[in-house]
């Protein structure tokens, strides 16, 4: 049996179609966000200018700059810390959306 409820004016409205509509819109703006993240591009500096990172819109480590006198070493450290950083975030999108998807299944929507 749907859930109603009587509104103002009398009418009776089916609630979980209500529902229903409101995680539709929901669903559309997170998609968008989700699109709109992507075009992020931001950048770090510490150490006055020794270390730079750029990272995009998901915290995803795009480059990683160590300006030091070895630079050899330093372009391999960077290397290493980019993708270090990168599977780090990739196992938090993971553990997240896990998270998520439980959530979702207690209320009933997937």
């Amino acid at each position: 049996m749907p859930h109603v409820m009587r509104c103002g004016n009398g009418r009776v409205m089916d609630t979980d179609a209500k529902v229903q509509g409101i995680m539709q819109i929901a669903k559309k703006h997170y998609e968008g966000l989700q699109r709109d993240l992507e075009t992020i591009e931001v950048e770090g500096r510490a150490s006055k200018g020794r270390v730079i990172v750029k990272m995009d819109g998901r915290k995803r480590l795009l480059s990683v700059e160590i300006n030091c006198k070895n630079q050899v070493g330093a372009q391999a450290l960077a290397e290493m810390v980019m993708t270090a950083v990168n599977n780090a975030g990739r196992e938090v999108d993971d553990a997240m959306q896990f998270a998520v998807g439980e959530v979702l299944g207690e209320i009933g929507v997937k």
